[in-house]
């Protein structure tokens, strides 16, 4: 896959660019690849930007 996403250490909010056919809801999972503690696999649930 290697998309790019967007990560805050002041909230917990991931965010990933839409791919088609995502909607509302739908689960999506993904792995989360860190320097030191590895990695981690993991799901999303979709909502829009700012909704939650």
């Amino acid at each position: 896959m290697g998309a790019a996403l967007d990560m805050s250490p002041h909230t917990s909010d991931v965010t990933v660019p839409a791919r088609e056919g995502w909607r509302d809801g739908d689960l999506v999972p993904f792995t989360l690849r860190f320097e030191h503690s590895g990695r981690i696999e993991a799901v999303a649930v979709v909502v829009r930007p700012g909704a939650g």
